[in-house]
């Protein structure tokens, strides 16, 4: 489809890679439409019947957006069968997927022909974006030729999910939305704007002019022109930057100024959480509809955005604010208390333990790590025991040796990621030579562990690949010299994103009566009838039993907490 003003301007169909035809439904001269009432009523009964016909084999390219389009005008839910972009991503994750790219690597006669936006431009012609909508049915067309076999006869069971049964999923939900409490929006709005200007005034004071933070011409000249501080440059752009970081090393460098950057950044994070969470558009049933896309990211975890008709958010990013935090002056709200149940529901968070390290710890075959886990031991005080050598129970660590397990914390996880003494140094603050001791103490204490990291560097060298227990794959294209951190990084995180994905598919079969409202990477968000009662807790739970195929399998444990408020309130 191509789209105008958030309804369908257009539909293409194609049945080869040489034919297709476009139905116009929009057109500049006629405001009502390119057909008569009638005309069109008859064209949307034939399309229908051809998209839900039990038989057919609905071919698309980032089909979940033209699916929004279709339920939402005119309830029509094709028989999808294969998403292109879906079915690259599953052979090669991480690489563009756009459907110029495709057809410059699928189809027999390329020549690029527009960008992959949907919506019209005015500038081109109304008979040249029909002729471009065919030329996509048919290129899309000739690259499901293509790709499908390479699929077939590598990875049918992965695209089989993630097509099949995830993209079902994820309709769903996008459908049925979460519902949001307006009048605690119209609450937390009201509490923002008065925090912001209450800094902005206090500014304005102390400068004796107006300040625009969002300016970073205003910025810039405050600090480096009027303030003479020396210039902090991105090692991205090289141009001067006044982002968070530079700000704390001016605020570490010139602690007289610390109080006022601090109302800066403090003003920063209250605009975020006002136009970014709190302001987010409501549909007219004052649901949050977000756009979930199965193929956003390497590691086949998800990602959310505003849907195609500009409401919703990044659900998978909502913040749970710093309300009764005593360590900071800035009390942000927990927006999560905006999503509310539906009447007669009790909302749920469902949580997996400690995911990714759990499968760290299973790739490292570490029986140590594996009974601490099992016992629910804190990890961070019983690796840095282990670190620094130190004496008494767990408890006594803790309470005796905060630094060191705040250290021991940052520093197992990036090692265990491949992170180097010299990266280690540098991100931890310590120097490189006792970065190197500690490495040589972890690897003695936990050898699985370096034995995990030499496994993925061969693979990488031989295969150029990273692959996990569910035979996801992940293809290194590039250089692998300094690849090994992200295929290390890869390997729990898709696996992750795997087990996830298959607790919702699992939830859902087995039972219907609870809704999953919102994936967020390790945890799932939703409700089931509160006439349910505590006896179906254990259920979801049950439901939510990943087996991972190691050697010795692994089942993730999970973890509910419920509210009939909302999901902030969940405890």
């Amino acid at each position: 489809i191509e789209t105008r003003a958030g309804h369908i301007a257009c539909v293409g169909f194609s049945e080869s890679k040489t034919q297709a035809f476009c139905i116009p439904l929009m057109c500049i001269e006629r405001w009502d439409g390119y057909w008569a009432e009638g005309e069109e009523v008859i064209l949307w009964r034939l399309m229908r019947k051809v998209l839900c016909h039990r038989n057919a084999r609905c071919i698309g390219q980032n089909f979940v957006y033209d699916m929004q389009y279709f339920w939402r005008w005119f309830l029509v839910k094709p028989t999808f069968w294969f998403d292109t972009m879906i079915g690259h991503h599953v052979l090669f994750p991480g690489t563009p997927k756009g459907l110029s790219v495709l057809a410059s690597l699928h189809c027999e006669h390329y020549v690029y022909w527009k960008d992959d936006g949907k919506e019209w431009e005015q500038k081109k012609g109304e008979d040249t974006w029909w002729w471009y909508n065919c030329q996509d049915c048919a290129y899309t067309f000739e690259i499901a030729e293509s790709l499908y076999p390479a699929i077939q006869a590598s990875l049918p069971t992965q695209w089989d999910f993630q097509q099949n049964v995830l993209q079902n999923l994820l309709f769903r939900a996008m459908v049925r939305g979460i519902r949001i409490d307006t009048s605690k929006k119209a609450m937390f709005a009201f509490e923002l704007r008065e925090e912001i200007t209450k800094r902005e005034t206090w500014i304005r004071e102390v400068l004796g002019h107006e300040l625009n933070i969002k300016s970073s011409k205003q910025m810039k000249e405050l600090f480096y022109d009027d303030l003479k501080l020396p210039v902090i440059k991105s090692k991205k752009t090289h141009a001067p930057t006044l982002d968070d970081k530079a700000l704390e090393r001016h605020a570490r460098k010139f602690p007289e100024l610390g109080l006022f950057i601090r109302k800066i950044q403090e003003l920063r994070s209250l605009g975020v959480f006002l136009s970014t969470f709190v302001e987010a558009r409501l549909d007219r049933d004052q649901r949050i509809r977000s756009s979930y896309n199965g193929a956003g990211t390497e590691t086949f975890r998800l990602s959310s955005s505003e849907n195609a008709f500009g409401s919703g958010l990044n659900l998978q990013n909502i913040p749970k604010g710093t309300e009764g935090d005593d360590h900071t002056a800035l009390q942000l709200p927990n927006v999560r208390k905006l999503y509310i149940p539906d009447p007669g529901y009790t909302i749920f968070d469902m949580d997996l333990d400690r995911a990714d390290l759990q499968v760290v710890v299973w790739e490292a075959d570490d029986d140590e790590l594996r009974q601490a886990l099992s016992e629910g031991v804190d990890l961070h005080t019983l690796n840095a025991k282990t670190l620094f050598n130190l004496s008494g129970s767990l408890e006594e660590i803790k309470k005796r040796h905060p630094d060191k397990r705040q250290l021991a914390k940052s520093w197992v996880h990036g090692t265990n990621y491949g992170g180097g003494p010299r990266t280690m140094a540098m991100t931890c603050g310590i120097t490189v030579r006792e970065a190197e001791r500690l490495q040589e103490r972890w690897f003695a204490a936990h050898p699985g562990i370096k034995r995990w990291h030499t496994r993925q560097e061969q693979l990488l060298r031989t295969k150029r690949i990273a692959e996990n227990r569910f035979g996801y794959r992940h293809v290194f294209f590039d250089r692998i010299d300094g690849a090994l951190p992200q295929a290390l990084a890869w390997v729990p995180q898709s696996t992750v994103a795997c087990v996830i994905n298959r607790a919702w598919e699992s939830i859902a079969t087995k039972l219907p009566e609870v809704e999953i409202l919102v994936q967020v990477h390790d945890s799932l968000v939703g409700q089931f009838p509160t006439s349910a009662g505590p006896a179906i807790i254990p259920r979801i739970l049950d439901a939510a039993k990943i087996v991972i195929p190691y050697e010795r399998p692994l089942i993730i444990p999970a973890g509910i907490k419920t509210s009939t408020v909302s999901w902030g309130d969940c405890e």
